[in-house]
């Protein structure tokens, strides 16, 4: 973990997050075999005070931040209309077994 997460964090969500409070949950690949790429899931509590600019990414991303009510997380999750990762959805896993 260094500076390139947290400048990660700033370019992509628009928060200042300082490196010392971002926690390292894991690492898993997003496929077996040749085409499989090492993914790293990361969790870091944010607040409106952190918020530096509206996020997005830079050149031509087109990222977009999205707020979900954590009562409508069930739903998210297994709406196949919205695209999403097997990585997302671990990531709501853990964060509802690990700080609600």
């Amino acid at each position: 973990m260094s500076i390139n997460l947290c400048h990660t964090c700033q370019e992509e969500c628009g928060f200042d997050v300082p490196v010392e409070s971002i926690e390292k949950i894991t690492s898993f690949y997003t496929n077996v075999g040749v085409s499989g790429g090492c993914q790293h899931l990361y969790y870091a509590k944010i607040n409106d005070s952190m918020k530096i600019h509206e996020g997005g990414g830079i050149h031509d991303e087109q990222i977009e931040l999205m707020y979900l009510p954590l009562n409508e997380y069930k739903e998210f999750i297994y709406d196949e209309s919205k695209a999403k990762t097997p990585g997302l959805m671990f990531a709501f896993m853990w964060f509802m077994e690990n700080r609600i």
